[in-house]
């Protein structure tokens, strides 16, 4: 079976990101017009008066989102920055008409990194870039301390204030605008590196392309969840795996523990909006990436170990009740582990009609005769890792850790049902994907300190 090298696997996989990334600009650039992102400034000086400034500024938290979305593509520290993926495009695709577009593209981008309004502030020249990359790493990136502490300098001089937010917004617009001519004149003019040759077969149903249909990428683990790299290329997974999967991804990163977790580790959506999570009557909303606030319609007993921590700072334990099911997630977690065997080991690995009871149970959410296992106590953290062990007996185990929270599950069925030993249940919640009935499906073991 011809896979794609991993060479080959590493540049479809780039270029589908910078093109998917623009796609979420594009969205989130349509959504903000239906919104407002008219910006203007109007300058006024009565006679005997001070000098006033009024600026028009876009919707607020939608040009914050287009601000970030904006950020892996224009950052000179990103793999996916337009200017080299113009040059990596005009090193693997030469001709004059490309090196016609990466001239102009060029020319174009310094007139907006420039920006439309010369600001010299005490010698330092205020471009528009310069001011988007001070206000994105000062504001937008920083933590609440930081940023507050910053705007409040910055509210010191309201005019010199007003003129940097133009220079800010102003950037993100003209960017969000040059990047869609780009996109549209790569796809235009074939200027995009082409596609290595693969076979067509399914991991998740292990049709061929002869009985279905394949034309999208497919990521491993959730794009909701912050997974941008791990990527099966097209060809990789069938339109009619994906269309089933979707619904039941969406599920799992709205429950727990994703549902909390993603406010921390997810800097947007793939629609390009900050995630939110509305469990019991707690609501959370990302506003920035650094920054979520928290509605409470229950009272103060939601906090009950509010503390002052001294500085200004307080801390607290919240408490939040929501539905979680097993076997969405256990979809999930095995879906994403297929995925990444057919990137490691290729699909003839995981094609293995061992595995077909694994299909089976993301699929459908039956037939795998195994546990998962998720460790109680975790400390989150932005990662997903994979681990996974044939063993002499044919079965595969497999370890996957998500925002920090590790799970334990065999990809292929194991007979055994005798409960798991008090030492397992003690540091694991266990459940039985063979169980549809609601958790828990055993008991804690009894504390070693009663």
């Amino acid at each position: 079976m011809r896979d794609l090298s991993k060479e080959e696997l590493a540049l479809e996989t780039r270029i589908y990101r910078f093109l998917h990334q623009i796609n979420i600009v594009s969205d989130t650039a349509k959504r903000l017009g239906k919104k407002g992102d008219d910006l203007s400034v109007t300058v006024e000086m009565k006679e005997d008066g001070p000098l006033q400034m009024n600026m028009a500024a876009p919707h607020p938290k939608t040009i914050t989102e287009l601000a970030v979305v904006l950020e892996p593509l224009i950052r000179e520290s990103s793999d996916i920055n337009y200017s080299d993926v113009l040059e990596f495009c005009r090193a693997t695709k030469a001709s004059p008409e490309l090196d016609a577009l990466v001239h102009k593209a060029a020319t174009a981008a310094e007139r907006i990194k420039k920006g439309a309004m010369g600001l010299n502030i005490n010698g330092q020249e205020m471009t528009s870039v310069w001011v988007y990359e001070r206000f994105m790493d000062r504001i937008f990136n920083a933590d609440s301390i930081q940023a507050r502490e910053y705007e409040a300098n910055l509210d010191k001089d309201p005019i010199v204030r007003n003129m940097l937010f133009f220079q800010f917004y102003d950037y993100c617009l003209r960017m969000a605008h040059f990047l869609r001519w780009i996109q549209e004149n790569l796809k235009a003019g074939k200027f995009l590196p082409p596609s290595a040759p693969r076979d067509y077969a399914c991991v998740g149903c292990r049709k061929d392309g002869t009985q279905t249909r394949f034309s999208k990428a497919e990521h491993t683990m959730p794009e909701a969840l912050g997974n941008t790299h791990s990527v099966l290329p097209r060809g990789y997974y069938c339109d009619e795996c994906q269309d089933l999967l979707s619904p039941i991804e969406q599920r799992v990163v709205d429950e727990m523990p994703f549902a909390m977790t993603r406010l921390f580790f997810t800097k947007h959506t793939k629609s390009g909006t900050f995630p939110s999570a509305k469990l019991g009557a707690v609501h959370y909303t990302k506003t920035k990436p650094n920054h979520i606030t928290i509605d409470v319609f229950a009272g103060q007993k939601v906090f009950p170990d509010a503390k002052d921590a001294g500085d200004g700072m307080g801390s607290f334990n919240l408490t939040a009740q929501a539905k979680f099911d097993h076997i969405p997630l256990g979809r999930v977690l095995v879906k994403a582990a297929l995925g990444a065997m057919a990137i490691e080991l290729g699909r003839e690995y995981v094609l293995n009609s061992r595995f077909d009871s694994a299909r089976e149970f993301v699929r459908t959410g039956k037939g795998l005769h195994a546990r998962l296992l998720m460790v109680k106590n975790a400390k989150l953290r932005p990662e997903w890792k994979v681990r996974w062990w044939d063993f002499e007996n044919g079965t595969t185990g497999v370890v996957m850790v998500v925002h920090g929270i590790e799970f334990a599950f065999p990809a292929t069925n194991v007979p055994d049902e005798k409960p798991p030993p008090a030492d397992v249940l003690a540091k694991a919640a266990v459940f039985d994907l063979w169980n549809p009935g609601p958790p828990p499906h055993y008991k804690d073991p009894p504390s070693s300190n009663a």
